[in-house]
């Protein structure tokens, strides 16, 4: 899971992108400019639909309301990044 990165540094995209192409990690993108980082053509090469598990723009603050309630988007997010239903409360 990458929170709020931009992917503006070269190097640390590369280590990322070696770890898609040789080791098979899988992106799961949080950030608010998501859609921007999408649109990036430097970044086309290892952020593909075969790599992303999937992404979020919501605040942490949405996803994690101080009232502790279990949002939508944290269950959402929750069950794409691990694979199954968040428990209760």
């Amino acid at each position: 899971m990458i929170v709020g990165y931009g992917f503006g540094d070269e190097h640390i995209n590369a280590v990322i992108e070696d770890a898609v192409k040789n080791a098979g990690l899988k992106l799961f993108i949080w950030n608010r400019g998501v859609k921007s980082i999408l649109d990036r053509e430097d970044l086309r090469s290892f952020v593909t639909t075969e790599s992303l598990i999937d992404m979020s723009a919501d605040t942490v603050a949405e996803v994690f309301p101080p009232d502790q309630e279990q949002t939508e988007e944290y269950k959402r997010i929750f069950s794409r990044f691990f694979g199954y239903e968040a428990p209760p409360g």
